[in-house]
């Protein structure tokens, strides 16, 4: 399922909501401030906790910026309770 939305705090007001295909299903883009910071392998976006250390491309002054408060915009692979981050990018 996509959602397409704003935020209003913690609860997502939905706009648009569609169904996707099996191979979507754990496909994840989360846009927004990092919550917590501890490593490139553990820190929390929108209340979901990320790990982005096997994540290729990434520069070491992108990886430099990371700390709680940036905005940044992941992409990636829900697996458990986390997600395997495959793309992140500092936004605006």
């Amino acid at each position: 399922m996509e959602v397409k939305g704003t935020w209003q705090g913690r609860v997502l007001k939905a706009a648009q909501i569609s169904v996707e295909d099996d191979d979507n299903l754990h496909k994840v883009e989360i846009e927004g401030s990092i919550q917590q910071f501890s490593s490139l392998a553990d820190f929390i976006v929108r209340n979901q906790r990320c790990n982005a250390s096997a994540t290729l491309g990434l520069s070491s002054s992108t990886v430099g910026k990371l700390k709680v408060g940036v905005k940044v915009k992941i992409e990636g692979r829900k697996s458990g309770d986390a997600v395997l981050v495959t793309k992140l990018e500092l936004s605006s």
